[in-house]
């Protein structure tokens, strides 16, 4: 039996790929600059990662490139992203551990207003909430602060429901400490407003509403452009749906547009 040449060989599951050559090699265009130590997170699988060019109090400088804040099970971990000496070569530099009774599943840092939010579940009753952490030194580093949560009393659900969180900051100025946290088909709009009292829990939104009738949202995404009033949200019915905010001074009106799709199902 005479068995085809290996590059011609289909390169699916379980097969044996070719070794690359030395010309697609020099042409890769990603390379392994860093890997941390797993120690570092006490061995557990990194959940969520938020990048901020500056953070308020840090210090900056030559060789620096913002700082990366990583999340497992128990732990928060603040990295600076720096250059070498060469200025070649990127590295991870571990400055502080935090640690939580929570594995966060998603994070959002909000350097103006010196805050960080977190899509979280506790390690002791699984409980979801989004926790609230400082971003101010003088308070403490990605130190736990409060939390929201769904309203009380309602049973626990099979599956995670409040899995996404982002922050309006910026948008709009009557958004400035607003944040929407996804709640199974719902979004719900929080008042991350200053001077919450410490590990308070909060169950009232200023406003929710049915994202995706019947549908779990699944992701939520903002527009990064300063002073636009636009969010997008994807459920798991596979559709997408675009929110446009028109602002008053009591309330705030969120209007859904949903984009059409030529395209038949996959």
């Amino acid at each position: 039996t005479h068995l085809p040449a290996p590059s011609a060989v289909s390169a699916g599951y379980g097969a044996v790929a070719p070794a690359p050559t030395a010309a697609a090699a020099a042409s890769s265009k990603w390379q392994l600059e860093f890997a941390s130590n797993p120690e570092d997170h006490g061995n557990a699988g990194i959940s969520s990662l938020a990048y901020a060019q500056a953070l308020p109090g840090l210090p900056g400088g030559d060789g620096h490139s913002g700082w990366l804040v990583a999340a497992s099970k128990g732990m928060l971990n603040l990295w600076e992203t720096s250059r070498a000496a060469s200025g070649d070569e990127m590295a991870l530099l571990c400055m502080h551990s935090q640690a939580v009774d929570l594995l966060v599943s998603k994070l959002v840092l909000e350097p103006n207003t010196r805050l960080m939010f977190g899509a979280s579940m506790s390690s002791k009753d699984a409980s979801e909430s989004i926790s609230v952490h400082s971003l101010d030194p003088e308070v403490g580093l990605l130190a736990y602060r409060y939390k929201f949560a769904p309203p009380p009393g309602r049973p626990r659900p099979a599956q995670r429901l409040m899995q996404q969180v982002i922050s309006l900051h910026g948008m709009n100025p009557s958004m400035s400490n607003n944040i929407i946290a996804s709640y199974g088909e719902r979004l719900l709009v929080f008042d991350a407003k200053p001077g919450v009292r410490a590990n308070s829990v909060l169950h009232d939104a200023k406003h929710h509403f049915i994202a995706h009738a019947n549908s779990n949202v699944t992701t939520l995404h903002r527009s990064s452009i300063e002073g636009s009033c636009i969010v997008v949200s994807g459920a798991q019915d596979g559709k997408v749906h675009m929110y446009v905010s028109k602002c008053g001074k009591q309330v705030t009106v969120l209007l859904c547009f949903v984009p059409p799709c030529s395209l038949p199902p996959a």
